[in-house]
């Protein structure tokens, strides 16, 4: 009787997650500090943004978001090409402070870089708050952005400080997944992966 309780314990399905793939936009050209909008994406960029959208062909997502920076949002547009049913969501808050990071020590930090940091960490608990409430449990939605954005994000989701999170290794148009549940839990279940990159692509 015992034996049968506990295998009708271990049966039972456990509640559907907000799956969310987290995507480093693609290599682009040394920032000129000229163009408000950033870089554009070098062709061995265009590349990888093409090698990654074939990747994400077959899923399907109920809202694509992009940083408005033009190395993400061309990595975006690359990856919406395969899904004419999604209307991209291009918000400045996904963008990233340049050069640092909220991992970074304080000590470390100017006045003002600091002041940035926590307008850029206001910026993703914004982010995280829309997609809660506007996606629910079961679907599955895109960000492109940054390294840093992406290494904020992932202990963010799971209602960690990004600063105590170990550093992960993001590689341009790399892939990461979590699954976020409305408790605040979160599960990374894949990181940095350019399982769709030939090693000459890799950067």
């Amino acid at each position: 009787m015992f034996g049968h309780r506990k295998l009708r314990a271990l049966s039972t399905a456990a509640p559907p997650s907000l799956e969310i793939h987290l995507v480093r936009h693609a290599q682009a050209h040394n920032d000129n500090g000229i163009d408000t909008h950033g870089p554009e994406l070098t062709p061995h960029g265009r590349r990888q943004a093409r090698r990654l959208a074939k990747r994400l062909t077959g899923a399907q997502y109920t809202g694509i978001y992009s940083s408005d920076l033009t190395r993400a949002r061309q990595t975006a547009d690359a990856i919406a090409l395969h899904h004419a049913d999604n209307l991209l969501t291009v918000t400045r808050d996904l963008r990233e402070v340049s050069g640092q990071h909220t991992a970074l020590h304080m000590s470390r930090l100017t006045i003002n870089s600091d002041r940035s940091l926590i307008e850029e960490q206001q910026a993703m608990h914004r982010v995280i708050n829309h997609l809660r409430e506007t996606h629910e449990q079961g679907e599955r939605v895109l960000i492109v952005s940054h390294g840093n954005i992406t290494r904020s994000l992932i202990p963010l989701l799971g209602g960690l400080a990004p600063a105590k999170a170990p550093l992960l290794e993001i590689y341009n148009a790399s892939l990461s997944i979590v699954d976020a549940w409305p408790s605040g839990r979160a599960v990374v279940r894949l990181a940095n992966c350019v399982a769709h990159l030939p090693e000459r692509l890799i950067t």
